[in-house]
């Protein structure tokens, strides 16, 4: 494997970022609003190997004390690897003394734990897709 993480949107197939959301099952929307959703990101990180795209992640900061990271997704033959944590780690470095939210997808939390991330007790969030969101797990 020849890994490198990018960290401005110049040059991604936006088509690519997609294909990546669909084969973890999250959604995509259309490419235009993947694409500005990234670029909007104050924080965006693209791992390749080679030419080609497997791994994505953003992160929304006021860098003083809030932050939320969202979109981090692995291709799924590239799983298990380390990437992720790679991934994550360098979201996360870039938003050091912040306190830190996301949604994760349901079975996902014991990863996001061994970053000391926590369950939330009184978390609230208002979906587009509410249906969507609730057949899949994130809400009750």
């Amino acid at each position: 494997m020849n890994l490198r993480m990018e960290t401005t949107s110049a040059g991604v197939n936006w088509g690519e970022v997609c294909d990546i959301f669909e084969q973890v099952d999250l959604q995509c929307g259309s490419v235009e609003n993947v694409q500005k959703a990234f670029e909007n990101s104050q924080i965006v990180r693209f791992v390749y190997d080679g030419d080609k795209l497997i791994a994505i992640g953003r992160a929304l900061t006021d860098f003083i004390s809030q932050s939320s990271i969202y979109d981090v997704a692995v291709s799924p033959d590239y799983q298990k690897g380390g990437i992720g944590r790679q991934l994550v780690e360098s979201l996360m470095q870039e938003c050091d003394g912040t306190n830190i939210l996301m949604c994760v997808y349901p079975g996902c939390e014991v990863f996001y734990k061994k970053f000391g991330f926590r369950l939330l007790k009184t978390g609230m969030a208002r979906f587009r897709k509410p249906n969507w969101m609730s057949i899949r797990g994130f809400t009750e």
